[in-house]
């Protein structure tokens, strides 16, 4: 028995800027049913050039005749198009942004958006991944049916929706974001800095290690505008990276003590902040080592051959 599709709540959506973003939502959007107008500075097949911050008479016609503008951009651009392309929207259209700073936005949606309908929301994992099972921060103004209706097509896909303020999204995104980007290249710059070939490290390196050094080769898969724009735009990204180093300074701080119980007394003081999250949180370490592949790099790295490892590593560490 045939079943016809049911009607978009947008029938025509404006997306501009067709990266990883963009192109999620935009897919997303086009399987329920919305016709989108994609428009990136680059164009591509499917994809009409269009800038933002200088929008020609075809972006403006589509924005007119848009339900929902979608605006996938980096922070300083995105800032710009809400100036340049908001007066052009009609009055029941739904703005969206993907930024991964809200701060900075908030002055525009009050001084220049103040009665728009506008979801602000910032999918916390990469493009490349499911959304199924994953959580998309929302900032909401004005919340009524539109935003309803696309916070709905977002649940249905699996997404967990997390409502929150602007500034208490720039402040958690300081540290599931900036602080650990910074982490990751922080141990990767030492790395660099070590004397040692990385194939000459994994040839004896341990599961945390080679963790640590997949997460730094997923980023360096990504375009470095991104985490540039999480370091430069959020707030509250130095205080993270201060955080950070301090951090550091404590673990050789306690490291050197001449009190062995300092050190103790720090893992303590660390797994009491873990609480109740430590157990599950170390299963999941579990899991990710158990699922590391085997491998022997001395046969797939004829670089390692001849390399004469001089230090064991004490039973028991990993």
């Amino acid at each position: 028995m045939f079943h016809a599709m049911k009607e978009s709540p947008f029938p025509t959506v404006t997306l501009i800027g067709h990266g990883p973003v963009g192109r999620m939502f935009g897919d997303l959007l086009h399987d329920h049913g919305s016709r989108v107008m994609r428009f990136d500075r680059v164009p591509a097949p499917g994809v009409l050039e269009g800038d933002a911050r200088i929008p020609d008479e075809t972006l403006l016609e589509s924005v007119r005749r848009s339900d929902l503008l979608l605006l996938a951009l980096p922070e300083p651009v995105l800032a710009d198009a809400l100036k340049t392309l908001a007066s052009h929207m009609p009055p029941h259209a739904l703005l969206v942004e993907t930024a991964s700073v809200k701060t900075c936005l908030e002055p525009i949606k009050q001084a220049q958006l103040a009665g728009r309908e506008i979801l602000g929301i910032n999918p916390m994992f990469a493009p490349s991944l499911a959304m199924k099972g994953r959580s998309v921060a929302v900032i909401r103004q004005h919340y009524g049916k539109a935003s309803e209706c696309f916070e709905s097509i977002l649940e249905k896909a699996g997404a967990v929706l997390v409502d929150m303020s602007a500034g208490y999204h720039d402040r958690i995104a300081a540290n599931t974001q900036a602080l650990t980007h910074a982490t990751i290249l922080a141990f990767a710059e030492a790395l660099r800095q070590s004397g040692y070939s990385l194939t000459e490290i994994l040839a004896v390196a341990p599961p945390p290690f080679r963790v640590l050094a997949a997460l730094v080769a997923r980023m360096l898969g990504q375009n470095s505008n991104v985490y540039l724009d999480i370091q430069s735009e959020n707030p509250y990204a130095a205080d993270a990276r201060r955080r950070l180093i301090e951090g550091i300074s404590h673990c050789s701080a306690q490291s050197t003590a001449t009190d062995t119980r300092a050190f103790a007394l720090w893992f303590e003081d660390i797994s009491g902040y873990f609480g109740p999250e430590q157990r599950d949180l170390g299963e999941l370490c579990a899991s990710l080592f158990a699922n590391i592949p085997l491998v022997d790099i001395a046969r797939d790295n004829p670089a390692t051959n001849n390399i004469s490892i001089q230090t064991s590593v004490p039973e028991g560490i990993s």
